[in-house]
């Protein structure tokens, strides 16, 4: 018989109640059945029963999971196309309505509370819902986030502790990434970005999709995405299976997702008469199938202010469309708004910051984002979300999709989304709003915008005039009046209100960018941007570096603008086009005629000085000039780059000080580059710089949970230390504990940090262990050295080009040519042969042994290990107040601690192996030659192998030399003069013709370690201050004695001349005001600021234990004294 759908309706029921795993039939009978037909066969799926039982009682169990252990403990279902998934959610939602219905309403008590900062409520509902629905992810994303918010970091870690300890399948994995969330430490972006990458990793698509969508709310448009996740809720709760049907109703509808448009407003239309969810009804009044938004009017309450108050009045509200007002309001009005400790008051306040700062918000931005994906279940997060978006948007109109889901979770009437309605639902809007909220100015603008008509705007005296304004440029933009709209938005571009003027930016660029040309929005972008910082979001940067392509940079080059937006770019997105940005930089100066950026100068005049001070300041920087051939290594490079801040210290007088500083850091990188210079470098080594910069970037975040997991009592170093100085102390091994693998969250937090840091240092390909034994040793050195000897004796060959044999000896070849031609046939071969042997033996040192240890390559003796023992002693030095610099150098070393036992097995392996097989070689050559030369002489040979066998040997100690630990690892030795000189040269780098008299009187003393930062800055303050109160002109007479006292004390007495005359500078009551501040202690508690005296930033410098002293002499001089405590480098 021909099977039907009915049939199979029966058949799929006879299969579940008689062949024994309900389960498996029913999602067998998923495929089999008609999506008409899964509210019937679900309802029957709710009550079916079997001899008193339910037969699907496992399967309505896990609906709704009394215990963790059962959540999404069943099997997920077959897959069975997105189409049939929307209508399965949606049936076993109506089998369920009145549960549903209840859920609703105790979700939006939940949100209630929240937002008026009632946590203790919140818990009290949570509790409810566990109680009557059981545990669901909804549940605990939900928990997560109020006991984060509510009771701190200990409480919701204990939870999930629980939920770690007891959950199954992903369970455990998205608790801790809830979890993880939530942390005050985490930054939004870097966890996206982080959990994407781990993410990325996963070979089944589905299950990445479903995971994507539960830990990061990211929902693909695509039909089988959605499918996807759907298809992974199949053994989810109700509530779970609700949330996210609801999830996807929004992105189908507002994203307008056609494949499944259809099907979710069939499931919608069934739905809205049963469930009271007004989200429901806002889905198919877009779609035109309902004539109630389920909407009112907002209506506020406002504290009373008094007129002279400097803040503006509190607004009660749990819509974040007023909080956003409030924010645009203050600052428009330059009022601060009161901070109560609410939820809604500090995100009002944050968003004035973020309306204020823009761009440079960044930071605030991402942290009210990972808010809104913390508390992504509640609605008003959704409206929020919609705001904080449009702040990082170069797009002049709002997304339509996400303003429609704004509209869906906005319990308001949102006169603002009337233009984003559909033709089907505009106009009974529109006469809701004016029905229920009257006439007013937005409401008048958006249905101009809606109808693409300026006429029926009728302006009243209380609209904003700017405003009207920027209504005509939207309406031009609409209309795609592309000209209009720049024309338009010309004189908003000076407004007062910054916001308005970024705005009207937004506008006028994306205008720019639909209209013309690539030159004028290239100069339109960066000329926005280098006068106004905040306003980077909002402009289209990418777009514009994408079309920069090799012809538009060629048509461009003259511009500042084309380097400026490529730098942009780089600066607040990545690296992508940091290579067409040093093309950018140097053709810029070639089209000008000129060779470096220090000879533009000679036509600033002609040059928009605020672009030029942005490419001087950011592009003109040795990593990016280092594209030109005109210098020749980092030393030119350095002396380029401060010309350059010359030059910036004339045309942007208001930030010289930052100039004069980074003049300084590089005179002392120059002089600190000298004496590296007279130093024997090892061969071994890394970029720590680049790799601090690394693990600032991709760890500190981690470090600072590890901290926040410190603070909260999980310390992975407890009790090691006391167990190390008793097992040290009584000769007693350490208990087996402290070597076994941690189990607890911080000590794994800690051993990922300290791995990957470890792992960075060593395989990095840039900056770690294996790139420099790549550079220095493996890449030619190790071959040059060992061949070196040989081939000034001549007595080894290359292969040949086609790399299977070795060429003829030809040099040994005419030299013997007196011996019978098969005698020199005979020893060429076996020099040839030697050849091969001796080259094989570097090919394999250097192809096997001087490697990074990895399962390719075994025998790496570069096996760099730490044990967990390791870890518990890097944490003994760190607590709750550590910074991550420090605790990177506590890695750096244990690193290097590691390392110094691979070099000892590289000795080991040179002595005991490396050496023995050169001289098997050496004496294999020298017995060949003998055996095939009988009775002839070559003795010239003999010997030139004998010395090259000496000679390489020799050699081998001499790389037994490059294996050593890096030296120096601290700054190098100086003698106290060069000191001195450092110091006058730091002044001299920023006052040029300061050229002062220097007398100087030195103690006999060693080379000074670890001296060049303090004494430059020192001898930086003293002359300074000479220079700036001496009044004697740029050539003062200057005499610094040194003398060496007992105990390793140094005193260093400073004099020079003064002019007493009045307005000289020389103010003694000042002086004594200095010193009475020295004394009593309050210099302590300034901050670092370049605008303090230096006499106070030298005690400093010299510390608080130390004797200083410093005052006007009889004789017309100013002293400085005071004594140091050094160590010395015994020579």
């Amino acid at each position: 018989m021909k099977r039907t759908k009915n049939n199979s309706f029966r058949v799929v029921q006879t299969d579940i109640l008689t062949k024994g795993h309900p389960s498996y039939y029913l999602s067998q009978g998923r495929a089999l059945v008609s999506p008409s037909d899964y509210a019937n066969l679900a309802a029957w799926v709710m009550s079916a029963r079997k001899r008193g039982q339910l037969v699907l009682q496992k399967y309505i169990q896990g609906l709704f999971p009394k215990k963790i252990e059962l959540l999404k403990n069943n099997p997920v279902f077959n897959k069975v196309g997105a189409v049939k998934e929307v209508h399965w959610s949606a049936a076993l939602i109506m089998a369920n309505a009145n549960r549903v219905v209840r859920f609703v309403g105790l979700s939006s008590d939940f949100e209630r509370f929240f937002l008026s900062s009632d946590y203790e409520k919140c818990l009290e509902v949570l509790g409810v819902v566990e109680a009557e629905f059981g545990v669901s992810q909804w549940l605990i994303e939900n928990k997560i986030a109020v006991l984060q918010v509510g009771k701190g970091i200990e409480s919701q870690k204990k939870y999930v502790q629980e939920i770690k300890a007891k959950g199954t399948s992903n369970i455990p994995w998205l608790a801790y990434t809830f979890s993880r969330r939530n942390e005050e430490t985490t930054t939004y972006f870097r966890f996206v970005s982080q959990t994407i990458d781990f993410l990325s990793e996963l070979e089944h698509p589905a299950l990445k999709s479903s995971l994507m969508f539960r830990a990061l709310s990211i929902f693909p448009p695509e039909v089988e995405s959605i499918g996807d996740i759907l298809h992974y809720e199949s053994n989810s709760p109700l509530i779970d299976i609700f949330t996210t049907f609801m999830f996807v109703a929004q992105v189908v509808i507002a994203g307008d997702v056609t494949e499944l448009k259809e099907s979710v407003l069939q499931c919608l239309v069934v739905l809205a008469p049963k469930i009271n969810d007004p989200r429901i009804n806002r889905l198919l009044f877009i779609a035109g199938l309902s004539s109630d938004p389920c909407q009112r009017q907002c209506a506020i309450a406002e504290a009373e202010c008094s007129l002279e108050s400097a803040s503006v009045p509190l607004t009660y509200s749990d819509w974040p469309i007023i909080w956003r007002d409030e924010a645009i309001e203050s600052l428009r009005t330059g009022r601060e708004i009161n901070v109560d400790g609410t939820l809604q008051k500090n995100i009002a306040s944050d968003l004035l910051h973020i309306y204020r700062e823009g761009s440079l918000a960044d930071e605030d931005i991402g942290r009210k984002l990972k808010d809104c994906l913390n508390y992504r279940w509640m609605s008003f997060s959704n409206v929020f979300e919609e705001l904080l978006w449009r702040e990082f948007s170069s797009d002049g109109i709002a997304d339509s999709r996400l303003a429609l889901i704004r509209f869906v979770n906005t319990m308001y009437l949102d006169p603002e989304l009337l233009r984003y309605l559909p033709d089907a639902s505009r106009d009974t809007y529109h006469q809701k709003l004016i029905r229920e909220g009257g006439d007013s100015f937005i409401l008048r603008a958006n249905l101009s915008l809606a109808n693409k008509d300026f006429s029926s705007f009728k302006s009243m005296e209380s609209d904003d005039d700017e405003s009207i304004v920027l209504l005509q440029a939207e309406l031009a933009f609409s209309k795609e009046a592309y000209n209009d709209v720049m024309e338009i938005c010309s004189p908003l571009l000076q407004s007062r209100n910054v916001r308005m003027r970024r705005v009207a930016s937004r506008l006028t660029a994306h205008a720019l960018g639909l209209n013309t040309k690539l030159g004028p929005l290239v100069d339109f972008v960066s000329s926005s941007c280098v006068l106004d910082r905040g306003i980077v979001n909002m402009m289209p940067i990418q777009s514009c570096a994408e079309r920069l392509d090799k012809k538009a940079r060629k048509e461009l080059a003259c511009k500042l603008s084309t380097p400026i937006v490529l730098s942009l770019y780089s600066r607040n997105f990545d690296d992508t086009y940091d290579k067409e940005l040093s093309y950018a930089y140097e053709d810029f100066l070639i089209r000008k005629g000129l060779s470096k950026p220090s000879e533009l100068h000679s036509i600033a005049i002609d040059l928009n000085k605020d672009e030029l001070v942005y490419y001087l300041k950011y592009i003109c920087t040795p990593d990016i000039m280092k594209v030109s051939t005109v210098f020749n290594g980092t030393a030119e490079l350095q002396n380029e780059r401060l010309a350059v801040c010359y030059l910036l210290l004339k045309y942007d007088e208001s930030n010289a000080k930052d100039y004069e500083f980074e003049i300084r850091e590089i005179t002392r990188a120059q002089a600190i580059r000298k004496g590296v210079r007279h130093v024997e470098q090892s061969k071994m080594s890394i970029d720590v710089a680049a790799l601090r910069k690394w693990a600032d970037k991709k760890l500190k975040e981690s470090f600072l949970r590890y901290q926040a997991l410190l603070k909260a009592g999980f310390n992975p170093a407890a009790g090691f230390k006391e167990a190390l100085l008793d097992s040290l102390s009584a000769g007693r091994p350490m208990p087996r504990e402290f070597f076994e693998v941690p189990t607890d969250e911080a000590s794994s937090l800690l051993k990922d940090i300290v791995y990957s840091i470890i792992q960075e240092c060593t395989i990095n390909p840039m900056h770690g262990l294996d790139c420099y034994l790549s550079m220095r040793i493996r890449h030619g050195a190790l071959s040059g050295q060992l061949r070196g000897p040989l081939e000034s004796e001549r007595i080894i060959t290359q292969k040949k080009s086609d790399q299977e044999s070795y060429a003829s000896n030809d040099f040994w070849n005419d030299k013997l040519s007196v011996l019978p031609q098969a005698v020199r046939e005979n020893v060429d071969i076996n020099l040839c042969m030697f050849s091969a042997s001796y080259d094989n033996i570097i090919e394999e040192v250097t192809n096997q042994q001087i490697q990074i240890y990895t399962k390719e390559k075994p025998d790496g003796l570069f096996n760099v290990t730490f044990t967990y023992a390791d870890i518990r002693f890097v944490a003994t030095f760190i607590d709750e107040e550590s910074t991550f610099d420090v605790f990177f150098d506590q890695c750096i070393d244990l690193f290097w601690r590691s390392v110094g036992t691979c070099l000892e097995r590289v000795h080991h392996y040179i002595d005991g192996v490396l050496k023995p097989s050169l001289n098997i070689a050496f004496n294999k050559l020298q017995e060949n030659v003998s055996a095939v030369s009988v009775g002839h002489s070559t003795a010239e040979l003999d010997r030139s192998i004998r010395t090259a066998q000496t000679n390489a040997q020799q050699a081998l100690e001499q790389i037994k030399d490059w294996f050593k630990l890096p030296t120096p690892r601290v700054e190098p030795p100086f003698e106290m003069q060069e000191l001195i000189d450092i110091g006058l040269q730091c002044v001299q780098r920023i006052h040029r013709d300061f050229n002062p008299v220097i007398k100087t009187e030195i103690s006999s003393l060693p080379p000074l370690a670890d001296a060049l930062t303090t004494f430059s800055d020192i001898f930086f303050i003293i002359f300074d201050n000479i220079r700036k109160y001496s009044a004697m002109g740029d050539s003062p007479n200057i005499s610094i004695k040194i003398i060496k006292e007992f105990g390793g004390v140094v005193k260093l007495v400073v004099e020079n001349d003064v002019d007493f005359a009045v307005g000289s500078g020389c103010d003694a009551g000042r002086v004594e005001s200095i010193k009475k501040i020295i004394e009593n202690g309050s210099y302590q508690n300034s901050v670092k600021s370049e605008g303090g005296t230096g006499l106070i930033k030298l005690k400093k410098i010299i510390g608080p234990s130390r004797y200083m002293d410093f005052g006007y002499s009889e004789d017309s001089k100013f002293f400085v004294e005071f004594t140091l405590t050094l160590r010395e480098i015994t020579i």
